[in-house]
């Protein structure tokens, strides 16, 4: 398992920063795996296995395991924070068009 990013100091997210942000990401494949497996396979990078796993979840159990596993979870990039830091910028100013590069 990871130590979380902020235990490895690269500090660039609070740790309630970095909880909330894999509740989100883990409440996004959730959805979309109960929606749309192959969605969220192809958009998450999640096996078939994984998908069906996770749908059969509840979202009580989800948020459980979310609260569980976020100290060994942690962001790919993240010793690049430039890349989210301009991906968060483009995505709140709604610059699409930024995003596709």
């Amino acid at each position: 398992m990871h130590e979380s990013a902020s235990a490895r100091g690269v500090g660039w997210l609070t740790p309630v920063a970095e909880v909330g942000l894999l509740r989100a990401a883990a409440t996004l494949g959730w959805h979309l795996a109960r929606a749309n497996p192959y969605a969220a396979c192809l958009s998450l990078g999640m096996t078939t296995d994984c998908a069906r796993r996770l749908a059969q979840m509840g979202l009580r159990d989800l948020e459980e395991r979310v609260q569980r596993r976020a100290a060994s979870c942690r962001l790919r990039w993240e010793d690049t924070p430039s890349i989210w830091r301009q991906l968060l910028e483009a995505a709140v100013a709604g610059a699409g068009s930024q995003l596709d590069a």
